[in-house]
């Protein structure tokens, strides 16, 4: 199984344009200055555990999830996508995003982003639009990456264990290659809530 490279795990602050500075480290506090809503990404490959992280969040904050839009749209249409479909699930997935800040007080926890979309777009097609291309590069105040540290499981949606592997490097590569740190979660749900948490309690604590 790949292994992190240790270099990625390091505390990291971002400060995306138009939008209030944000700090996480994984040795201090997280921080948020005046009154901006903290994104924060779920991605990995399939059977990692990202919805169940994401929901698991959502409830014990009581702030605004965003689904999996790719997902959403794959059982709409009895479970196919094609090529074209991507960038319609690039675009609608930054749309729900939108949405959903404007309902949050404090953060956002998004279940998968268009760099995720890329990766279905370039396994499944060796291409991919102009225009999803550009909408992968979208920041987040911070990114989670969950580990395929668990029994894979076919839920009748999914590919195999070679593809949920190949896509846990293929994401981790093209994090560290865009320069975007990410903290690499690990274990049971209650261990990964808890390892977020020691990253985005200080946020409510600071209001």
């Amino acid at each position: 199984m790949n292994e992190q490279d240790p270099s990625a795990k390091r505390a990291w602050s971002a400060t995306p344009a138009g939008r209030s500075p944000l700090a996480f480290a994984q040795d201090g506090p997280a921080s948020l200055a005046g009154h901006g809503i903290a994104r924060i990404a779920v991605v990995g490959g399939e059977s990692t555990g990202k919805s169940t992280l994401v929901d698991a969040l959502g409830r014990r904050y009581a702030q605004p999830c965003v689904a999996e839009y790719g997902r959403t749209l794959w059982e709409q249409q009895g479970g196919h996508t094609s090529y074209d479909d991507l960038s319609l699930i690039g675009v609608r997935h930054v749309a729900e995003e939108e949405d959903a800040m404007t309902r949050a007080s404090h953060c956002v926890f998004v279940d998968t982003t268009p760099l995720t979309t890329l990766w279905y777009s370039i396994d499944g097609y060796g291409r991919a639009a102009p225009g999803l291309v550009s909408l992968s590069w979208r920041t987040y105040d911070l990114t989670l990456v969950c580990a395929p540290d668990f029994a894979f499981v076919q839920d009748g949606t999914r590919s195999s264990e070679d593809f949920r592997v190949r896509h846990d490097r293929w994401i981790r590569a093209i994090l560290c290659a865009r320069g975007t740190d990410y903290v690499d979660v690990r274990g049971p749900v209650v261990d990964r809530v808890e390892q977020v948490a020691a990253l985005v309690d200080p946020l409510f604590a600071a209001r």
